[in-house]
């Protein structure tokens, strides 16, 4: 049988590994120089560019992973949250998972649920997942299979497989959407390219129909016989 609840859903995507490597090619030399301005009071008007992170997430995730910096999350959480309050969703993405966690701050699911949303309100899809696993966990707001299967459905819509397998078992399962064993296999199938769990989920949903044919095939055999018994002659 397949599993009664979504896949990971008491749990969240993480971010616990450093930005990409090409990323950090790219915006490393630059925070190191913000690094060192900082504290001085020209430093609030530095240019960023829309398309890196803002310069305190930046500095968040170096003290966050020690690079190029030593290892601090006090130092990680203040850049983490002044990145928040420019309205940088990988900032609260980032704060949602310390505090999931309770990594530099204490453990929070109000909080975290609290910044997840926050992030999702840009469209990431990591966000997206984790704001509907809280909704079908429960944690940190009222649980709601509706609403967890609303936000697993923008996350699978960018191609997120996690959010497809938990939003193929919902489906599987009729937990926030009608019960549609086809719509599961189909996400599982979106998702099976990259993702190990979904590949084994379409592996067993292949063994439950083909047993689901045999045994019908038995039943269509014993009805066949009965018949075939009641029109004997006497």
């Amino acid at each position: 049988m397949l599993p009664e609840l979504p896949r990971s859903s008491l749990t969240w995507h993480s971010r616990d590994t450093p930005m990409p490597s090409l990323l950090w090619q790219a915006c490393t030399m630059q925070a190191l120089e913000w690094n060192r301005t900082l504290r001085e009071p020209s430093a609030c008007t530095l240019s960023v560019p829309k398309t890196l992170f803002h310069k305190h997430t930046i500095l968040g995730e170096m003290f966050r992973h020690g690079q190029g910096v030593e290892e601090n999350m006090e130092e990680a959480i203040k850049h983490y949250n002044k990145g928040a309050e420019f309205g940088d969703p990988l900032a609260h993405l980032s704060l949602a998972l310390c505090y999931t966690h309770g990594k530099g701050v204490e453990q929070s699911y109000e909080k975290a649920f609290e910044h997840h949303l926050k992030a999702s309100e840009s469209g990431i899809a990591m966000a997206l997942y984790n704001v509907g696993g809280h909704y079908f966990a429960g944690k940190g707001v009222e649980l709601s299979f509706e609403k967890a299967a609303e936000y697993y459905r923008k996350a699978a819509d960018q191609g997120f497989p996690p959010a497809q397998v938990n939003l193929g078992n919902m489906y599987y399962n009729g937990l926030g959407v009608p019960k549609d064993r086809a719509r599961a296999r189909a996400l599982y199938t979106e998702a099976a390219a990259s993702d190990k769990n979904a590949k084994a989920l379409l592996e067993e949903l292949d063994m439950e129909e083909q047993r689901e044919r045999e045994q019908q095939e038995k039943e269509n055999s014993r009805s066949a016989g009965d018949s075939g018994e009641e029109e004997k002659p006497h």
